[in-house]
C-alpha cells in the first residue's frame, strides 16, 4: 500500500440523517439547513444503501446504528448477528451447542429455572419475540419452569411500541403452561453503556435485592406510565412477584440479545467478585450465559462467536501509520469506537479515542440541553484538533437527534437539525483553510420521515454522502445534478460497505483484497 501525501481527512457521521422525499413530514427538509443544502448543490454528493442484504440484514429489516457503523469500518457486508442466530435457533442447531446443551443439563439435574433477559423490541437487530418463545419452549418441553425478564427498548423503536409487543408476548404465552413475565424494566436502566452506574444499579437491584413496584397487570402498569408520559425507555422495574426474579444458584440466566454490548454494566454489576462501582449487597450465583461474546475476557460462556474481520478501515489506517482520533458523545461512543472498528475491542495504536461531556445528562427533562451540548462541544473538539495539525484522519457523530424527537418538541428538533449545520459550516471553513478534505455522511435514516412528530423510527431510506474538497467543487455525479441538490431524484450508486473503501481513495491508500466495496470516486466526472 502506497502513501502519496498527508493531507487531513475529517469525516462526520450525520447519526438519523437519510435521504427522504421533500414534503411536510421530512425534518431536514422543514429545518433550515442551508449550509448542507449549499454542500449538496456544490460538491460530489450521492446516496447510499443503508438497509437490506446490503449491509447484511435481510430485507424486510431498517436500518440501524450497530449495522451501519459495522459496514461503514470493514468495508464489506457484514452479515449482522440478528441474522446468524436467527438460523442458529430454525435449524435448532442453538440447543445442539456443547456450551447451553451442558449447562442447561446441570440447571435441569439440580431442579433449576431458567432465566431468560432480553430487549423486547421491534427491531430485530436486538431480540425478538421469537427468541423468547423458542427458548420458552424447549425449556418446558425439558419441565424447566421459564422467567421472563423484557427489557424494553424505546431507543430503536418507537417510544410506546411495549405495549403492543407485550400484548403479543401475552397472547402468545397463552399456550405455554411453565413460562411466565416475571419483570419489566426500561433500558435505560438496564443497557446503559455509557458509565452511569446509578442506572444500572436499579436494574441490578432488581435481581440481587428483588427491587421493583410489584404490580398485578403488567399492560395496565404500563398504560399508567404513558398517561404520565414516562415510556418504555424510563419504565423503572416491574415485577409480578418479588420471589419471580430472585435467581437462585441452580438457576441459569441466558441473556438474549444478539448485540449485548449495552449489556456489559448490568453483567458486571451481576457477576463480578470484587465490584465497586456502587454499594452491592452480593453477586449472584447462577450460572450466566449470553448468546454471543459480549466483551473479550468477560468471565462467562457465550453461545455464539463473532465475525473476526481483518484489513478493516481502523486496521488499514493504523497499518499505514495514520494518526487517528474518533470524537463522539457518550450516545454513541461505542459505535464510533468498537464498531467502526468491524467489532474488534480495544484501540489500534495510532488511534486516539475521546468522549466529550461524559458527564452529560440524558434524562427527559434536560433532553434538548443535553443534545444541543453535545454538538457544541463536538464542534469545538473537532475545531481544536484540526488546528493542532497532529492527526491524519479525524471522525467525529453528531447523534440524539431521532431520540430527540421522542422526549422533546418538534420545534427544538429543527433548532437541533440548524445548530448542526452551522457547526458543519465552521468545520468545513477549518478543513478547507488546511487544505483538507471533509466528508459527510448519514450513519442511518430517520428523521426526514415522521409525518405525525411522535413516533419516528429508523426507516428504509438511503443515507447521503457529500464528499467537500476545493479540488472537487462543481464536479457533478455521473453527469447529473440533482436540481437543487435534491438526492430523493436520484438513486443510490452503492452501500454503506463502499465507504471504506472510498476514504482510502481519498487519501491514496490501495484497498486490501478483504474489502469488496467501491470506490465511490470513481462516481464522480472529471
Amino acid at each position: 500500500m502506497n502513501q502519496k501525501n498527508k493531507k487531513i481527512l475529517v469525516v462526520g457521521f450525520l447519526d438519523g440523517w437519510g435521504v427522504g422525499d421533500r414534503e411536510e413530514g421530512n425534518l431536514l427538509y422543514e429545518a433550515n439547513t442551508f449550509n448542507f443544502d449549499n454542500f449538496l448543490r456544490e460538491y460530489p454528493a450521492m446516496s447510499l444503501i443503508a438497509t437490506g442484504s446490503k449491509v447484511g440484514l435481510s430485507e424486510w429489516e431498517k436500518s440501524n446504528a450497530k449495522s451501519s457503523y459495522l459496514n461503514i469500518g470493514a468495508g464489506r457486508v457484514v452479515e449482522q448477528g440478528a441474522q446468524r442466530i436467527k438460523k442458529y435457533l430454525e435449524d435448532k442447531k442453538i440447543f445442539e451447542n456443547k456450551v447451553f446443551f451442558d449447562t442447561f443439563l446441570q440447571t435441569k439435574n439440580k431442579s433449576g429455572n431458567l432465566h431468560l433477559v432480553g430487549t423486547l423490541s421491534s427491531n430485530d437487530d436486538n431480540n425478538t419475540q421469537k427468541n423468547f418463545l423458542e427458548f420458552s419452549r424447549y425449556a418446558e418441553a425439558q419441565n424447566i419452569k421459564v422467567f421472563l425478564h423484557l427489557v424494553l427498548d424505546g431507543k430503536s423503536t418507537a417510544k410506546n411500541i411495549a405495549l403492543d409487543l407485550l400484548t403479543s408476548l401475552q397472547d402468545e404465552l397463552h399456550n405455554f403452561s411453565n413460562t411466565k413475565i416475571a419483570s419489566i424494566c426500561g433500558s435505560f436502566f438496564a443497557k446503559d453503556s455509557t458509565f452511569h452506574w446509578d442506572r444500572t444499579r436499579v436494574a441490578c437491584e432488581l435481581f440481587t435485592q428483588s427491587k421493583g413496584q410489584v404490580v398485578p397487570d403488567f399492560l395496565l402498569a404500563l398504560q399508567d406510565f404513558y398517561d404520565k408520559k414516562i415510556y418504555d425507555e424510563k419504565i423503572p422495574p416491574l415485577l409480578s412477584k418479588q420471589q419471580d426474579v430472585i435467581l437462585k444458584s441452580e438457576d441459569l440466566v441466558l441473556f438474549l440479545d444478539h448485540e449485548g454490548t449495552s449489556f456489559r454494566q448490568l453483567i458486571k454489576s451481576l457477576i463480578f467478585d470484587n465490584f465497586y462501582k456502587f454499594p452491592r449487597r452480593e453477586k449472584i450465583n447462577s450460572q450466566v450465559l449470553t448468546m454471543t461474546e459480549y466483551e473479550k475476557d468477560l468471565p462467562i460462556d457465550f453461545l455464539s462467536g463473532k465475525n473476526i474481520m481483518h484489513n478493516t478501515l481502523g486496521e488499514v489506517l493504523n497499518s499505514e501509520d495514520k494518526k487517528i482520533i474518533k470524537i463522539s458523545s457518550p450516545d454513541k461512543y461505542v459505535f464510533l469506537t468498537s464498531y467502526l472498528n468491524a467489532g474488534q475491542e480495544g484501540i489500534f495504536s495510532n488511534e486516539e479515542d475521546i468522549m466529550v461531556a461524559p458527564k452529560n445528562d440524558y434524562s427527559a427533562d434536560s433532553k434538548f440541553f443535553s443534545v444541543e451540548n453535545d454538538i457544541k462541544n463536538i464542534s469545538k473538539t473537532v475545531i481544536k484538533y484540526i488546528e493542532k495539525k497532529e492527526h491524519d484522519v479525524i471522525l467525529f457523530n453528531f447523534s440524539g437527534l431521532e431520540k430527540l424527537l421522542k422526549y422533546s418538541k418538534r420545534e427544538e428538533v429543527l433548532s437541533a437539525c440548524e445548530l448542526i449545520d452551522k457547526k458543519l459550516k465552521k468545520i468545513s471553513e477549518y478543513v478547507l483553510a488546511g487544505q483538507g478534505t471533509l466528508v459527510l455522511l448519514g450513519t442511518y435514516p430517520a428523521l426526514e420521515h415522521d409525518p405525525e412528530g411522535i413516533n419516528i423510527e429508523v426507516n428504509k431510506n438511503p443515507i447521503p454522502m457529500i464528499i467537500i474538497d476545493e479540488s472537487l467543487r462543481g464536479r457533478s455525479v455521473l453527469n447529473f445534478d440533482p436540481p437543487g441538490g435534491d438526492l430523493s431524484l436520484t438513486k443510490p450508486l452503492g452501500s454503506l460497505s463502499d465507504v471504506a473503501t472510498t476514504l482510502l481513495g481519498l487519501l491514496n491508500i490501495e484497498k486490501p483484497t478483504d474489502m469488496t466495496g467501491k470506490d465511490m470516486l470513481s462516481n464522480i466526472n472529471n
